[in-house]
């Protein structure tokens, strides 16, 4: 919504970069996200009449998951962890809810094993093995799937279903040549890497002080998967909104994403 009184039909994003639905790294957690949400409801900006019609998606988790990782809590307190993120999104999906929007999607985390910030170890050719990680994932995602299954019984005209991220980078990860525009090629590899080697990402967009890029980039971001350590690409991206709305088995409690969009008339 503008200030100026004009309405964006469009939609409106309330994500802040390198958010958390924790405090993570500092950045405005999901919480305060949605608060800005219910001021523009309670401001009469958005009122729950086109609410009802419209779709909100949740896609949060990995910057809690790797801020975990990097500060080296114990694994004892993983599952308290993994519990506290998941409840803090089931919450909000309370929230969104009964602020007047029924129609939700709730993202997967991605496949954290497999994500340039973890795959430079080895070069970015293969998912690291490491049990950390693949706990997070699938800990993560189970529980969120009995969150979401609750949520769609308790709640009044809920209609909350999980879009499978994980699956869908996963299915880019080692099908790659089978997808996107011209095909994925070297699809653990990023687009943008940066630092001394170009095996690191940390420098991806950076430059030094004499304003020389301290990074690289690959001659086509249409055939890489991921841009830098954690961002898919836009046609990575146009692929998986593809496999969301027109592939089986890449969607929970509702059928495909066309489908679930033409049936509720959205």
């Amino acid at each position: 919504m503008k200030s100026n009184g004009m309405k964006s039909k469009g939609g409106v994003n309330f994500g802040v970069g390198g958010a958390g639905v924790t405090y993570a790294y500092g950045h405005v957690p999901l919480d305060k996200q949605v608060d800005h949400l219910e001021g523009l409801v309670k401001g009469g900006i958005l009122t729950k009449k086109h609410l009802n019609k419209s779709v909100a998606l949740v896609c949060i988790g990995v910057n809690d998951y790797s801020s975990f990782n990097f500060f080296q809590n114990t694994l004892e307190v993983l599952p308290t962890f993994i519990t506290t993120v998941v409840d803090g999104i089931a919450l909000n999906l309370v929230r969104i809810q009964e602020l007047g929007i029924r129609h939700i999607m709730v993202a997967t985390v991605v496949p954290l094993a497999c994500m340039p910030y973890t795959t430079f170890v080895n070069n970015f050719t293969k998912c690291v093995n490491n049990q950390t990680l693949s706990n997070e994932t699938i800990q993560h995602n189970s529980l969120l799937e009995d969150r979401v299954k609750l949520l769609n019984k308790v709640l009044p005209e809920a209609d909350i279903i999980i879009i499978n991220q994980t699956k869908a980078l996963e299915t880019l990860f080692h099908n790659g040549q089978e997808y996107g525009h011209i095909c994925f090629v070297n699809p653990f590899s990023p687009c943008c890497t940066g630092g001394n080697t170009e095996t690191t990402v940390t420098n991806c967009g950076v430059t030094d002080d004499d304003g020389k890029p301290m990074y690289h980039l690959c001659k086509d971001p249409s055939r890489a998967v991921i841009f830098d350590f954690i961002h898919p690409t836009q046609a990575a991206w146009k692929t998986i909104v593809h496999l969301y709305s027109s592939t089986p088995g890449f969607t929970h409690f509702g059928p495909k994403l066309n489908t679930w969009i033409k049936q509720h008339d959205i």
